[in-house]
């Protein structure tokens, strides 16, 4: 399968990647009720996203 490649870089599209590893996965349905990219502020039902910060790695 190919995957999409990001416009402006050389790597591969995080989504395109996350996509392509759960299509090959039985995931069950989840509810997700907030995204956070601060991991102080995870609470039950959130979704952590780690972000590439200028700095720091977020993950």
């Amino acid at each position: 399968m190919q995957l999409d490649h990001c416009p402006c870089r050389r790597e591969i599209c995080p989504m395109a990647m996350l996509r392509f590893l759960l299509q090959r996965q039985d995931v069950p349905d989840l509810a997700i009720a907030d995204l956070v990219c601060d991991s102080r502020r995870v609470t039950p039902g959130c979704a952590f996203l780690a972000m590439r910060g200028s700095v720091t790695d977020g993950h």
